[in-house]
């Protein structure tokens, strides 16, 4: 009895222990995919997933080589990245449920014709990727291939599954860097009400929604949701609201189109409000036109193929970039902030030239400029600022000296201050080209009259400083 239970042990250890050969022999290095940036990368450790596979993908690396539908719906647990290999076109019958806590990348091996195919179909009123029924969505970063998502009934294409009256579950964060992707949300016959497209389901909220890259087309599933944003909102309950959307890119290509029921095409489905929205493309296609973007002009003093990029305000907190360069003529991009964000500061920066910031209402005017001028060639407006000067030299009343401009964002080479000592004698000074100031003070004493001036001989940046006098007053900087 005894020889044969440990006969048994042996052949169940060799099992698992071939088992978990067979697993290690299954995994596949140096698989190629593109980045979010489209960059060339590999990954290792990866595993084929096949019409064989389990439904529940875990943490890891997975690859899809081949034509088929997997006939289920698949559930991911953990953070799992998926590669499409060129060529192949995979089919999810009951939609890929990414809830709340876990993650989903897809990834290409290529940006062309032969891209990987994903089609998820959302079942039992599941996003086609995203949160199941009755749950909060999860992170999708989508970075190539073609994907096609239609939700459930109810639920979105991409992001919330349906949620009930009240519960009003969000959709998650859908994030779009690349690929060309459709998302249709799902019509629910029993409640008279639909998905966004990417978003929110019905009775749920949008979450947040950020697509850089790409192609994307976003459909609602019914009269009164959104393409991107909100879902149908109950009449009584909360839901429909769009979350916080950003969609940036001069080359971003984006297709929204809500039910058409006076409801957004980007933002709140009925009877849900708008959340904070910004958006600047080179073009957008509206089925309704709502909202309505702003044609806002870019331009440089000179030509430059330094990017614009925009740091935005909360509840982004993000510098992203917006153009690669800009033309004599300038460049325009459509732009639209939300009622939330008018009062907020975007500041525009290019390499070399001065920031410019304007709030998200004057960038909702028509007529809206962003100006950039290179640094050196003229000021912005400057505030009130302070003169310090060191390696000060005088001979009778001439004097010469070395500056920083305090509170100006501007060299010194052209600068005009006022020299004032003892809030009395002043003298307007004109920095030359060498960066040294040279004027008259006529002022007797002037060498020792340091009532009102201090010396601060470590002044960070000015190398064997002698002397430092800092001028009081406001001491205006203009521009010659």
């Amino acid at each position: 009895m005894f020889i044969r239970r440990r006969f048994f042990l042996l052949a169940a250890a060799a099992l698992i222990a071939l088992a978990a050969l067979s697993a290690r022999a299954l995994a596949i290095d140096g698989v190629p995919y593109i980045g979010a940036g489209g960059a060339q990368r590999y990954a290792d450790g990866v595993t084929e997933f096949t019409d064989q596979s389990d439904r529940t993908l875990t943490s890891g690396w997975y690859v899809v080589d081949s034509d088929f539908t997997y006939s289920n719906i698949v559930m991911i647990d953990g953070d799992v990245r998926l590669i499409l290999a060129d060529g192949c076109d995979f089919t999810v019958s009951g939609g890929i449920e990414v809830n709340e806590g876990h993650s989903l990348t897809i990834y290409a091996q290529s940006s062309g014709g032969s891209m990987g195919a994903l089609t998820a179909n959302g079942g039992a009123s599941n996003a086609g990727i995203g949160g199941g029924h009755l749950q909060n969505g999860g992170t999708i970063t989508i970075n190539g291939g073609k994907i096609e998502a239609n939700g459930g009934p109810g639920a979105a294409g991409i992001g919330g599954g349906l949620s009930n009256p009240g519960d009003a579950k969000h959709g998650g964060t859908v994030i779009i860097n690349g690929g060309e992707v459709e998302a249709t949300g799902g019509f629910d016959n029993n409640s008279n009400s639909s998905g966004a497209g990417i978003g929110g389901s019905y009775a749920g909220r949008g979450g947040v929604v950020i697509i850089s890259g790409g192609k994307v087309t976003a459909r609602g599933g019914g009269p009164d949701s959104a393409g991107i944003g909100g879902g149908t909102g109950p009449p009584m309950a909360a839901g429909g609201d769009s979350g916080d959307i950003l969609i940036y890119g001069e080359h971003t290509d984006v297709t929204a189109i809500g039910g058409g029921n006076g409801v957004d095409d980007i933002g709140a489905g009925a009877n849900g409000d708008r959340g904070n929205i910004f958006i600047a493309v080179g073009a957008l296609n509206t089925g309704y036109g709502l909202p309505a973007g702003n044609e806002v002009a870019f331009a440089a003093n000179t030509a430059t193929s330094s990017a614009v990029l925009v740091t935005l305000p909360s509840p982004f907190n993000a510098t992203v970039p917006l153009l690669f360069g800009l033309g004599e003529a300038g460049e325009e991009l459509l732009v639209y902030v939300s009622d939330s964000l008018l009062g907020a500061n975007f500041t525009f920066m290019m390499a070399d030239y001065r920031p410019v910031t304007l709030t998200g209402d004057a960038l909702n005017q028509p007529g809206a400029r962003v100006g950039f001028v290179e640094f050196g060639s003229k000021p912005a407006p400057p505030p009130p600022a302070v003169a310090i000067l060191y390696d000060v030299e005088k001979s009778g009343d001439a004097f010469t000296f070395k500056t920083i401009i305090a509170n100006a964002n501007t060299d010194t080479a052209g600068v005009t201050v006022t020299v004032r000592l003892n809030e009395k004698f002043e003298t307007a000074v004109t920095i030359g080209e060498d960066g040294i100031g040279r004027g008259i003070l006529a002022a007797s004493g002037f060498s020792g009259n340091t009532a009102n001036v201090s010396a601060r001989p470590n002044m960070p940046g000015a190398a064997s400083v002698t002397t430092v006098y800092q001028i009081y007053g406001t001491g205006e900087v203009v521009r010659r």
